[in-house]
């Protein structure tokens, strides 16, 4: 069994929680703007869902696997980082007024 020890693995559990953070807003906004969206807009939403579960997929999968950091590593947390930029921003359709 893989022991977590290394930085890239507290980095990887750092993303995990970071998506299964922006999932939670993500549902949260959904559930509470869904009426006033456009088309574009869910579209939108869609594509940062599928972001952070992506994110979520890889970092797991590195981390079961013990892989190496690597690309994937650094395109993963940049994914993360700019979907939490995006629900963050104020005035965005994401974000708080």
């Amino acid at each position: 069994m893989h022991h977590i020890n290394e930085w890239d693995d507290y980095l990887r559990i750092t993303i995990i929680a970071l998506n299964v953070g922006c999932l939670f807003i993500l549902m949260h906004r959904l559930r509470q703007q869904r009426a006033n969206w456009s088309a574009k807009t869910r579209d939108y939403w869609f594509a940062l869902v599928m972001w952070s579960l992506a994110a979520l997929t890889a970092s797991f999968e590195g981390l079961l696997q013990d892989l190496p950091p690597g690309v994937r590593l650094v395109l993963v947390a940049a994914a993360t980082l700019v979907t939490l930029k995006a629900l963050c921003r104020r005035g965005s359709w994401g974000g708080t007024s």
